[in-house]
């Protein structure tokens, strides 16, 4: 059975800001049953508007080999707009893979 996928909207777990770390705590001890979607917030975040894969680091870091972990990095806390293309995409993928 697929594991569920859970859509996180927090400061970036990659940043070292106290949402940020308990983030990626919560990411670090339920990523062996869920799979994580982020918008990643950030002030000005440097990054804004990529995907990143942050699977490779989580795998080695728990060492759970399905770990998957997206980060959408966004410059505050995105709009409805970011919100509803991701959730848009989501819903792609699960089409797809239902076909």
């Amino acid at each position: 059975m697929a594991k569920k996928k859970i859509l996180l909207l927090a400061d970036d777990l990659r940043l070292p800001s106290g949402i940020g770390t308990i983030s990626k705590e919560i990411v670090l001890k339920t990523v062996h049953k869920y799979d994580w979607v982020q918008i990643g917030a950030a002030i000005k975040h440097p990054e804004q508007g990529k995907l990143v894969d942050a699977s490779p680091e989580f795998v080695k870091e728990t060492g759970v080999e399905d770990a998957s972990v997206k980060i959408i990095p966004w410059d505050g806390y995105g709009d409805r707009n970011i919100l509803f293309q991701v959730i848009y995409l989501q819903v792609l993928i699960l089409l797809n893979y239902l076909m």
